[in-house]
C-alpha cells in the first residue's frame, strides 16, 4: 500500500565550508510505529517492515543501485536556490521497521556570484589601476587604496544578511579576505617603494624625509633611475598572473570537491546492498512559474537550523 505524508522537518547539520558551491543532504529517518505489532494476512503472522525499490529480497550490493522506485512530485515545493541532485533510499540491512531517505540538493552559486563576488572583483581589479599613479605621488596612491578598503567595508555591511552565519569559514568568506589581502599588500608595496626612492634625495631636509626604517644600511634608490618603475611593472605583473591563477584553481577545487561527493555516493550505492539512488529532476527549481506548492525564501538553507518542506512516498511492505 502507499501512503503519503506532508511534512515540516528541520535540518540542524548544513555543511557550508564550500557556500555558494556546497552540497546538502536533508535526511528524512522513516520508523514504523509499534514495535510489538503485528498484522494478519491469512493465516500467517507478519511484521511490518520498510524496504526500497529492491524488495526485501534485494541483498547483493547490486540490487540496491535501482534507478527507479523513488521520485519527487511535480507538485512538490520548489527550492529556488537549489537544484535537487538525486535521492537516496537506504535500507536497514536485514530489513526493519526503519527506512532513510536523503534529498542531495546543490545549491545554484549565481546569486551569491552576481551579488558577493563580482562586486568584489571589480574593486580588487580597480586597485591595479592605482599604480599607473607615479611612485612619488604617495597620498593619492594611499588614498585610492583606502578608497577601495572602505568600499569593500561598507559593501560587507550590506551583504551580511546574503551570507550565513556560521563560526567557520566558507568559501565565499575566504575570498572576501583574500580581497582585503590584497588590497593591504598593495598598499604597503606603494609605501616601501616611496622609501626605497627618497631616501636618496639630498635636497630635502631631514623632516621632510621619510622615516629611515633601515638605519642606513640600505642604499636607497636614485629617483631618476629606471630601475624602480621596471621592477614595479615586474611585480603588478606577476600579481595579476597569480590572481587569475588562483582564481582559476580556486574555482576548479570547489567543483571537484562536488563531483567527487557525487561520486563517493554512487560508489557507496555500488557497494551496499539496500541502497536506491535516482536522479532528481533536471529542471526542478529552475522553472520561473510557481508550482502548487510554496516557494522557499533565498537564504533558506543558508543557517544553522532551517526547514524543508516536501511531499515524499513511500511504500510499506509486509515480510517476515
Amino acid at each position: 500500500k502507499t501512503c503519503r505524508y506532508r511534512v515540516k522537518i528541520s535540518c540542524p547539520d548544513l555543511n557550508l565550508r564550500t557556500f555558494p558551491l556546497d552540497t546538502q543532504i536533508l535526511p528524512i529517518c522513516l520508523k514504523v510505529r509499534g514495535t510489538g505489532k503485528h498484522f494478519q494476512a491469512g493465516s500467517k503472522e507478519q511484521n511490518v517492515v520498510l524496504v526500497g525499490p529492491e524488495g526485501e529480497e534485494g541483498s547483493a550490493p547490486k540490487d540496491g543501485l535501482r534507478r527507479v522506485g523513488h521520485s519527487i512530485s511535480d507538485s512538490a515545493d520548489l527550492l529556488p536556490d537549489f537544484l535537487i541532485q538525486s535521492i537516496m533510499g537506504v535500507r536497514s540491512n536485514p530489513p526493519d521497521r526503519r527506512y532513510e531517505m536523503r534529498i542531495v540538493v546543490e545549491r545554484e552559486p549565481g546569486y551569491a556570484l552576481r551579488n558577493v563576488a563580482f562586486p568584489c572583483l571589480i574593486v580588487l581589479l580597480f586597485s591595479f589601476t592605482i599604480f599607473s599613479i607615479p611612485i612619488q605621488d604617495l597620498s593619492s596612491r594611499l588614498e585610492n587604496t583606502a578608497t577601495c578598503l572602505l568600499a569593500m567595508m561598507a559593501f560587507q555591511g550590506t551583504i551580511k544578511d546574503m551570507l550565513p552565519a556560521v563560526p567557520y569559514q566558507t568559501a565565499l568568506d575566504r575570498y572576501v579576505m583574500i580581497v582585503y589581502t590584497v588590497l593591504m599588500i598593495h598598499g604597503l608595496e606603494h609605501a616601501v617603494l616611496f622609501l626605497l626612492t627618497t631616501g636618496a634625495r639630498e635636497d630635502w631636509l631631514w623632516a621632510e624625509r621619510p622615516a629611515d626604517f633601515f638605519h642606513g644600511s640600505l642604499d636607497y634608490a636614485q629617483i631618476s633611475h629606471e630601475t624602480v618603475s621596471i621592477a614595479e611593472a615586474i611585480i603588478v605583473q606577476a600579481e595579476a598572473v597569480l590572481l587569475v591563477l588562483w582564481h582559476i584553481y580556486y574555482v576548479r577545487y570547489l567543483i571537484q570537491l562536488r563531483k567527487t561527493g557525487k561520486d563517493a555516493r554512487l560508489e557507496f550505492s555500488d557497494e551496499w546492498a539496500g541502497v536506491s539512488i535516482v536522479k532528481g529532476p533536471k529542471a526542478f527549481g529552475r522553472s520561473g512559474t510557481r508550482s502548487n506548492g510554496t516557494w522557499f525564501n533565498n537564504r533558506s538553507l543558508s543557517g544553522q537550523s532551517q526547514n524543508f518542506s516536501g511531499k515524499l512516498s513511500a511504500s510499506l511492505r509486509r515480510g517476515n
